[in-house]
């Protein structure tokens, strides 16, 4: 199975232990799954308490719930147990609850909120918010609606472009496969310096790198339109 960052083959491999102990035991996929549920919600608690022993609770937690992830789908797998039940569980748990851009960041960017009375935390966090789904809205257009790689002739410079294209998707990957636990390991660093503030760093981080990448994408669109204008 390809892996998308280094933390994945962590989860991975202790993923794949503790599936064979559980392969032949009464604990199913599901169970797995409905477990991280409630892991999300300690997790959000322990932000929201906000003194630095939450966070390690809160990261710890948060490691707990992403070895869960590849856990349940291990053991569908080694007991032939896959069904349509535990994929909808698994995306509602990942959609609603596995983004920065969702409760979590909203814990992080409220608690330090309360911490520094600043109405544009909320304001910074929200714009966060929308950056992230126009990211995703370009994703749709240029690969479902456009269908642009697909439609532009194969020659030695667009060879070259979707080289370009791949080297932007393998930084994708990293760097916002795992937005949560890079954003608990920053805060996790950050908290003891700056305090309250860390729990922004992410949001704003995440912010600036959403940022960034809409805009590269929006180049590559235009000039994959450009290119078929042309023709």
């Amino acid at each position: 199975m390809k892996t998308k960052g280094p933390l994945e083959y962590v989860f991975r491999f202790m993923s794949g232990l503790t599936a064979r102990i559980l392969k032949n035991t009464f604990i199913r996929p599901n169970h797995i799954t409905m477990i991280r549920i409630p892991i999300m919600f300690f997790i959000l608690y322990q932000y929201m308490s906000g003194s630095y022993l939450n966070i390690v609770l809160a990261s710890i937690g948060l490691f707990v719930w992403d070895w869960f992830d590849c856990l349940d789908g291990d053991l569908a797998v080694l007991q032939s147990t896959q069904s349509n039940k535990g994929i909808f569980l698994e995306t509602i748990s990942d959609r609603l609850l596995g983004r920065l851009a969702g409760p979590l960041g909203f814990v992080l960017a409220l608690r330090c909120y309360f911490l520094l009375n600043n109405i544009w935390i909320i304001v910074v966090f929200f714009i966060y918010v929308l950056m992230d789904s126009f990211h995703n809205y370009i994703l749709f257009l240029k690969n479902q609606r456009l269908k642009l790689d697909s439609i532009i002739k194969k020659d030695e410079s667009e060879k070259e472009e979707n080289t370009k294209n791949k080297l932007l998707k393998r930084f994708r990957d990293l760097v916002l496969y795992y937005e949560l636990q890079h954003a608990s390991l920053l805060v996790l660093i950050l908290y003891p310096f700056i305090n309250g503030i860390a729990l922004m760093v992410p949001i704003v981080f995440y912010l600036a790198v959403y940022t960034a990448i809409n805009i590269v994408l929006l180049i590559i669109i235009w000039k994959q339109m450009s290119q078929i204008k042309s023709f």
